[in-house]
Parts: C-alpha cells; structure tokens; sequence
C-alpha cells in the first residue's frame, strides 16, 4: 500500500483560528519534502522527479464576497532552465527557500561538474537561485514567471585540497537567503554538514579541533548592477569541540533586522568535562555577520568575542560579512550607485 504525500495550506481567520484553505496530494514519495512561501504564493519540491511547483493564490470577486483558490502556475523540472551546466541534479527540491522574489533551491545530493578528491564521494552537492515574478496577463489574469539567475557548487579548491565524510559533502542540506541590499547584492547561506571538519583542521595547524559540518556564506551580485550575475564564497563556517558526528550546517537562518547568523549541529557533541559527555545534544551557533555597509564590533570590554554590527559612517563602505568599513574613494563600482550612508 502506498502512502500519500499531503501539503496543506493554512489561513489564520478571525478569532485567532486556523482553517486549512488548500490540500495537494501527491504519490511520490518525497513529494513536499520541502515547502517555501510568500505572499500569494507557495512552493513544493519534490526531490524524486527533481521538480518544483509554484501555486498561485487566485482571488475571485462575487457581487456581495469574495473566494479564493490556489492554483498550479508554474512547474520547474531540473534541467529545464539549463540547471544541467552545474551539475547532474540529484536530489533537486529537497530544501528550499524565498526571500525578495529569489528563491534558493537545493540538489544536496548532486554530482558537480568539478574536479573531486580521488576516492572520495563525489555526491558533493549543489544550488539554485530563481527570479520569481508575479506577470499580469490581462486585468483579471496573472501568471507566474521562473528564471534561473545562477548555480553554486562548493569552491573547486575545498573539494579537490579537502576531505568528505562518505555520505558526500551534503553542500545543500540547508539554505537561506539575506534581504536584497544595496547594489543588488544578495548573501546565500549554504549548509554542507558532510565536511570534515578534523581534517580541515589538522592540515591547517589549528590547534583545536573543528568538528564536522561547514557552512558556505557566498555573495551574489545580480543584474541590473552585475550582468550577467556572479556568487564570490566570502566564508567557510566550521564548529568547536566537535568530532565528526559534529554536523554544522544542518541548519541555517538570518536575520536582516539583527544582522545575525544562525546554523545548526543537531548531533554535535557538547562535553562539560571528561566525566560529563553530553552526546549527540545538539548545538546553534550565532555569529555576527553583517549586511553590507555594516561592520562588526566587540560591545563588551571582557568579553570581545561577542560581537554586533553598526552602520558604517558618511563617507564609508563595507561588504559585509566580516569586512570593515573603508572609504568610499577605494568602492569597486565608484562609476555606480552609491553604497548605502556614503556621502561623497
């Protein structure tokens, strides 16, 4: 007997009630492994035909009410937008993610077109990012738009110099997307809790321990500003006091309003001494990370490892992320729009 996948929408009504407003049925077995949603839409990804498909509020208009309905309007199958030039697409739908008309889609299980380690798993993994638009066909009659802006594999260089646990890098098992800032910049947050963090570590000299798991922060620059787009890897997260069940970027959030950055180990090991090994309780990170024009400070006199973020002053800029502000004169696009609180 096979089972049916279920996805419901829910409308909170007055009095603080949750009615269920849509109900889509699938047969497949991964069918809504991963759901995203924005107003007047929502996504559902389906790793085992590698597809996604958007659903479109519909608001009919009746002389004394109203009624609304959800309805199919767009499917994206891999391949189909040229996905295939970055990789072979297994797993695509699996994680998904919305934010400012972009929508991030994973393939954690892919094979990118990049050189491997020899003898390691190559499954390393991979992401999308699509421009979604809302087109008005005539007054009463909207359709929906999907076009790919880029793809982004783990850098080349970490995956021919580094090692992956035999599950595959899992590049992809979580996703988020930061607010669109200014110069039509965009940071992507890309978990890959199949690093191995402890040989990272030990062919760096580090001497402490960087567990398993990492967390890729890429920045996106898009059109109109950068044509055609392009991602920079800006940092690559690992944990602390962690073995290699330790899996950073199992998990990955944002805040724009806080300019901060959370991700996840759910199987990290937490020891408080020798004879207290609390295993496999799990670990959140928060980091700092800034939004562009922004730079972070240590707040706190004794404790400079707790970091915050601040505006940069007239006249600066910065990149973000861990970047300090600089002046504007040394700007890469000085020709262009003016970063954001520079006076110049």
């Amino acid at each position: 007997m096979q089972i049916q996948r279920n996805v419901r929408v829910y409308r909170l009504k007055d009095g603080g009630k949750w009615e269920v407003e849509k109900s889509v049925l699938y047969d497949d077995a991964l069918a809504g492994q991963s759901v995203a949603a924005t107003a007047g839409m929502f996504f559902v990804g389906n790793p085992t035909d590698t597809s996604i498909t958007v659903f479109k509020e519909i608001t009919t208009f009746h002389p004394n009410s109203k009624s609304t309905s959800w309805t199919p309007s767009a499917h994206l199958i891999f391949g189909g937008k040229g996905e295939n030039a970055i990789s072979n697409g297994i797993g695509f739908g699996s994680f998904l993610f919305h934010k400012d008309g972009l929508l991030a889609v994973s393939a954690p299980a892919s094979v990118p077109h990049v050189d491997h380690v020899p003898g390691q798993p190559d499954n390393a993994g991979s992401v999308f990012v699509y421009n979604i638009s809302s087109v008005d066909v005539s007054v009463d009659v909207s359709t929906v738009e999907v076009s790919l802006i880029l793809g982004v594999n783990a850098p080349a260089e970490y995956l021919v110099e580094h090692h992956v646990k035999e599950s595959g890098l899992m590049f992809g098992a979580s996703v988020a997307l930061s607010e669109v800032m200014a110069d039509d910049t965009v940071f992507l947050f890309v978990g890959a809790p199949g690093s191995d963090g402890t040989s990272i570590t030990n062919s760096k000299k580090f001497n402490f321990d960087g567990g398993g798991g990492a967390l890729a922060t890429f920045t996106l620059r898009l059109a109109p500003t950068t044509f055609p787009p392009e991602s920079t890897l800006t940092h690559w997260f690992t944990g602390f006091l962690g073995n290699d069940d330790h899996d950073v970027g199992a998990s990955v959030a944002y805040s724009d309003s806080a300019s901060m950055l959370f991700y996840g180990a759910p199987n990290a090991a937490n020891r408080a001494g020798a004879a207290n090994a609390l295993w496999g309780s799990g670990r959140v990170y928060i980091a700092a990370f800034c939004k562009e024009n922004e730079e972070f400070y240590s707040y706190l006199h004794y404790q400079q490892y707790l970091r915050k973020c601040r505006s940069c002053n007239g006249g600066q800029f910065s990149l973000g992320g861990r970047d300090r502000c600089q002046s504007c004169s040394s700007h890469p696009n000085t020709m262009g729009a003016k970063p954001a609180h520079a006076v110049w």
